[in-house]
């Protein structure tokens, strides 16, 4: 505050003083004037002439341009003294000695001041009063108004005009009036008394004033401290304070009514009560609306579940954040954190798994009952199916699934569930290995190939065999035919195949299959079929390959009598025998392909019956 008034004081005495001018003081006629001596009482600056004894001269013109005037103590001004002769030697005398047309001078009490003109005919004088001020505004006396303005502003924007006043202070030529943020000044600044406007957002603040003149301000700040009064958030609501402190009744299952209260709020001149919901409960004051009305009643009636009482304290210019307290007619129950038995059923199994839960807490209900879900093709076979304890059969189509548990309250609300998966199926392998890296094959060839299973998830079990499907023409020589890898020797006959694998459990369980496309390609003379007619390089009668090479795509087209009754299997593989594609056709129709095979050359088996035919195309 120190600071922020020398700031205000700096500016007003730079703007606002040197306007305010000294009280002007009529300046002395001199006309009659003589060789007098003055003095002046500082009190009231009157003068008194002590000495005359020079004549009167009526021809002699002087005058100084100075009017009489107040200065402040420490201060100095010029005066200046002109002669109205026209003689061109004219001489000055001051009072203080001076004897040039202009002197500054710096009274310490207030002085009159004459200049003595001669022009060498004539002798005559002027004179000028400078008053001294050496007395300063002292503070001003107490601010009059309003301290609490929560009643002018009430709900509005802002309040309507407010007055503050002062008592007029001695030797004060100014008043000015610091506000505190969020007040408008309306009128009076500079004057005893201002008119002012509170907003809504004002809170609190000082209002302050200080007395200035010509010559400084008074030594101390005059403040008022206003405010508004908002009211307070309610305290804890409980069913009784004195004189024994009762807690609050929330858990309301089974009760009619209940009372509920808060204390006093500081400031507050009214309360609203009220149910958030409102829905199968009622809330009555049990006193008037006012100071008092710390008290109300709620009654619950059929079909009430949960609510919350809210209440906010008033004021006339304010409403408080609420204090609440939620209603329940019946807290959920603990919730069920674990449920023992096996998880790696099999069908025709009977299996007791029970739940648990925690002990109740004080804003909880208790457990009358479970509520269980199953699995598909299963059945609760024990007595009571609601209790913490079932028994399960797993019956014929089970594939897995899990067990879920929940308590129930007696009120029919159920708390959080608890769910264990059941691990039935095995995990889908992810690819069959060959010892060779290569998946095609020629007679005679004994190739070992491996299961890749990813480890079961929480929902599957472990196979404990696997189950494999080989391609015709093929035998497994190893020991364990159901384990996961198995060694596959390729027999006279062999034209490829798929071989698969899956996975089965101990319950005898199966999952899904993978599945490898073994070929039959390249092979030397002996170890694969020899084709009746000699493989061919290029198109003939039977058999019409174009364009070769291209870029594009190529059209096969067959013409063998034969195929009219054994159809035409078409197989396109790489150069590493694998197969990119196969076909079946009939004698007159065509095969489109190639247009997504990479530029590269590639094999074209033709096999009719026992009849095997091979070309090659040049993709570009």
């Amino acid at each position: 505050m120190q600071q922020k008034l020398k700031v205000i004081l700096g500016v007003l005495f730079v703007l606002v003083i040197p306007q305010l001018g000294f009280s002007q003081l009529s300046k002395s006629s001199n006309t009659e004037l003589e060789n007098a001596h003055y003095y002046f009482n500082n009190s009231n600056a009157n003068v008194e002439k002590v000495q005359n004894n020079l004549p009167s001269n009526a021809g002699c013109t002087a005058n100084i341009i100075n009017s009489d005037t107040t200065i402040c103590t420490g201060s100095s001004m010029l005066l200046t003294a002109i002669s109205g002769s026209a003689a061109s030697s004219v001489s000055y005398l001051w009072s203080n000695g001076a004897t040039t047309p202009t002197v500054t001078v710096s009274p310490t009490i207030s002085t009159l001041y004459y200049c003595t003109i001669n022009d060498g005919t004539n002798t005559c004088r002027d004179s000028v009063r400078v008053n001294v001020n050496t007395t300063v505004p002292g503070i001003a006396g107490s601010i009059n108004g309003l301290t609490d303005v929560c009643t002018a502003i009430g709900t509005a924007n802002n309040s309507t005009a407010v007055t503050y006043k002062v008592s007029k202070v001695a030797n004060t030529t100014l008043y000015y009036w610091s506000l505190p943020e969020n007040v408008m000044l309306l009128s009076g600044q500079g004057d005893t008394s201002i008119r002012v406007s509170f907003l809504n957002s004002f809170v609190s603040g000082a209002i302050s004033i200080i007395a200035i003149n010509a010559c400084g301000v008074s030594n101390s700040v005059r403040s008022l401290t206003v405010y508004k009064r908002i009211a307070a958030t309610p305290g804890t609501v409980q069913k009784e304070f004195s004189p024994v402190s009762i807690a609050a009744v929330t858990n309301v299952c089974g009760v009619a009514s209940s009372t509920y209260r808060i204390k006093k709020v500081t400031y507050a001149t009214t309360y609203i009560w009220r149910l958030l919901s409102g829905a199968n409960a009622t809330i009555t004051r049990l006193g008037v609306a006012g100071v008092n009305d710390t008290a109300a009643i709620v009654t619950f009636n059929s079909g009430f579940t949960k609510d919350t009482i809210s209440i906010v304290a008033l004021t006339a210019c304010s409403v408080s954040a609420a204090r609440t307290c939620a209603l329940n007619a019946t807290y959920l129950p603990p919730a069920v954190t674990a449920i023992s038995g096996s998880t790696t059923p099999c069908i025709g199994n009977s299996i007791q798994y029970t739940a648990t839960a925690s002990s109740p807490t004080s804003t909880q209900s208790s457990i009358s009952l479970y509520r269980w879900t199953k699995p598909n093709y299963t059945s609760i076979t024990s007595a009571n199916a609601d209790s913490s304890s079932i028994t399960l059969r797993y019956n014929a189509g089970f594939i897995g699934g899990s067990i879920i548990s929940k308590g129930q309250s007696t009120c029919g609300v159920t708390g959080s569930s608890k769910t264990v998966l059941l691990q039935y199926l095995p995990p889908t392998p992810t690819s069959i290995t060959s010892s060779t890296s290569s998946y095609n094959a020629c007679f005679g060839n004994s190739i070992t190939y491996t299961v890749v299973v990813a480890a079961p998830n929480t929902a599957q079990r472990a196979a404990t065999l696997y189950r494999w499907t080989k391609p015709n023409n093929t035998t497994i020589t190893a020991a364990a035919v159901d384990s996961s890898s198995i060694t596959l020797l390729f027999n006279t006959g062999y034209m490829g195949g798929a071989l698969t694998v899956k996975g089965q459990t101990a319950c005898g369980a199966t999952g899904t299959s993978k599945s490898q496309t073994l070929t039959h390609t390249g092979c030397a003379a002996g170890t694969k079929i020899t084709p009746t007619v000699n493989s061919i390089l290029g198109s003939n009668d039977e058999y019409q390959l174009s364009p070769n090479p291209t870029r594009n795509h190529f059209t096969l087209r067959i013409n063998n009598k034969n195929s009219n009754i054994t159809p035409t299997h078409i197989r396109i593989l790489d150069l590493q025998g694998r197969t990119i594609q196969t076909n079946i056709l009939a004698s007159g129709n065509q095969l489109i392909f190639g247009e997504t095979l990479k530029p590269g050359v590639y094999l074209i088996e033709i096999i009719t019956g026992k009849e095997v035919k091979t070309m090659s195309v040049v993709k570009q």
